[in-house]
């Protein structure tokens, strides 16, 4: 092996001592994918990390267990921004277009073009090409791989769903009261309500006059801080 490396042009050596430990790195990242470790946090809290830059995806600063995103309203609820205009809400608070996970230069990205450059040019200038042909062909398939990689990445995260409950996404459906709700925001009551597919109880504030008792249809036509929503009669 050491005879075969010594028997190496200057070219051909720095293709092998470039791909070898990049993809001794690829594989680390491979396995750590495979045993769950290829994440953001430890615990899930901070989203999940895609693109591998050990930058989670969507940050969660203030530790509370949801991503945070733009408050526009002051309502405390990170709002779903398109900042981009292609009709996918931003949820980390800026344009999915330039989202970590949307990036070119993401780390397996680097990864993957420096494995494909270094093999590449050793295999061709191994085989009796050029110096300049290797080095040209080398840099064509490492591009296309970093490319294919931020393509990949893009995909996957536009497939990914987001499980974090939107309590905004409650607004404008109905509800049925499981606690009674006081009057004049005068106290809390639940309610129970189908929202994203899962039924949940939220806590529960009316401007109403009168207590809406326990049983009653209503309608949730605001949210009243972190996630308490607003309801009146339907």
């Amino acid at each position: 092996m050491f005879e075969w490396i010594e028997g190496l042009t200057v070219l051909q050596k720095v293709f092998f001592y470039t791909a070898l430990p990049f993809s001794l790195v690829l594989i680390i990242q491979i396995i750590l994918s495979l045993v769950g470790l290829g994440h953001g946090g430890a615990d899930g809290a901070d989203g999940a990390d895609a693109d591998g830059d050990g930058v989670p995806d969507q940050l969660d600063a203030d530790g509370d267990g949801v991503p945070d995103g733009l408050d526009a309203d002051g309502d405390g609820i990170p709002d779903a921004v398109d900042a981009d205009g292609d009709g996918v809400p931003d949820t980390d608070g800026a344009a999915d277009g330039i989202d970590p996970g949307f990036r070119l230069l993401t780390l397996r990205g680097v990864v993957a073009f420096f494995v494909m450059f270094g093999w590449t040019g050793l295999c061709l200038s191994t085989n009796g090409a050029s110096d300049l042909l290797s080095l040209g062909i080398g840099l064509l398939v490492g591009l296309a791989a970093l490319g294919g990689m931020a393509f990949l990445l893009r995909a996957l995260m536009r497939l990914q769903e987001d499980g974090t409950l939107r309590i905004t996404n409650a607004v404008g459906k109905s509800a049925s009261v499981y606690l009674t709700i006081p009057p004049r925001r005068s106290g809390t009551g639940k309610v129970n309500v189908l929202v994203q597919e899962r039924y949940v109880e939220l806590s529960a504030v009316t401007d109403c006059d009168a207590p809406l008792p326990s049983g009653s249809e209503v309608l949730i036509i605001g949210v009243s801080g972190e996630n308490t929503v607003v309801v009146t009669h339907k």
